[in-house]
């Protein structure tokens, strides 16, 4: 076998232990709860620029 052949077999392998243990659900929740974490914090960030932009856009004109 080619090490790429081998490679994918040990991640279906991987997938199979973490589903057969109940961790699959714990693994999906977290990357789940780290995905919302970065968007909800580039949406405040967004917010944020946009009233500075207002203000400095206010000062210029």
């Amino acid at each position: 076998m080619t090490n790429v052949a081998i490679f994918v077999a040990q991640i279906i392998l991987a997938g199979d232990f973490m589903h057969s243990m109940g961790k699959m659900y714990v693994v999906v929740a977290v990357v789940v709860l780290v995905l919302l974490g970065i968007f909800s914090y580039l949406i405040f960030m967004d917010r944020k620029i946009a009233k500075l932009e207002k203000r400095f856009n206010r000062k210029n004109d």
